[in-house]
């Protein structure tokens, strides 16, 4: 019962964070079509959660409990491939293939080297 509670706490947590974040960041650049917003949160969540699991994988000092809220609950609610899916099919929906399909690469390549980064930068170069 603890660590489904904290799930859901870092759950609830992470969904406020990422519209919060989204809804700046995409007035920030209401001038373009692109959602920048679901990048951002995007690429940042996988940033964190390298650095969580480099945390866990080098150094041990995170505990189950903490695990919990920030990778499952937290950052499983701050970033959200099916938001993603839904700017990319509205963008197509609008004959927006060239962006829609910017969006998709740009979001894989930077969350995958996010999460590379964030991971390397826990883990000692040998590991």
């Amino acid at each position: 019962m603890k660590v489904a509670l904290l799930v859901a706490m870092g759950g609830a947590a992470g969904a406020l964070s990422r519209w919060l974040v989204v809804g700046w960041v995409d007035k920030l650049l209401s001038h373009t079509k692109f959602p920048g917003g679901l990048l951002l949160v995007n690429v940042l969540g996988s940033f964190v959660l390298g650095l969580v699991y480099g945390i866990l994988e080098s150094r041990d000092i995170l505990s189950d409990y903490l695990r919990f809220f920030l990778a499952l609950g937290f950052l499983g609610s701050f970033t959200t491939y099916s938001s993603f899916s839904y700017a990319t099919l509205d963008l197509i929906r609008h004959q927006q293939m060239g962006i829609a399909v910017a969006n998709v690469v740009i979001h894989v390549i930077l969350g995958l080297l996010a999460a590379w980064l964030g991971f390397r930068l826990c883990v000692s170069p040998g590991e």
